[in-house]
């Protein structure tokens, strides 16, 4: 029965790492999407700008969004909001199976 357990959480350890990874490459990939979209609307030097600062960039893009649109559900939007959430999960899942019982 114990050993049992020692399996469970060291799957769990080995698919939350796994999914951890994805969620770094899912980053970069939004990342990218905002450098292109601050291109896009203000040139080379809002791109340089959200190269250079990745989180506030994209705040600041999300909020740009809402004022061109009048909505919070487009898609970028909605992809920031679902990837922040799943970082947050991700992590408290990540905790729990590295909590080591003592």
């Amino acid at each position: 029965m114990w050993g049992k357990g020692i399996k469970i959480k060291k799957v769990g350890f080995g698919v939350s790492y796994v999914l951890y990874l994805l969620l770094g490459i899912v980053g970069i990939i939004i990342h990218v999407w905002t450098i292109l979209i601050a291109y896009n609307m203000k040139g080379l030097i809002g791109a340089c700008i959200s190269f250079v600062l990745p989180i506030l960039s994209e705040i600041f893009w999300m909020i740009a969004s809402y004022t061109i649109s009048h909505t919070i559900f487009t898609i970028y939007n909605v992809v920031i909001m679902s990837y922040a959430i799943t970082a947050v999960i991700l992590l408290l899942l990540i905790s729990y199976f590295t909590k080591s019982k003592e």
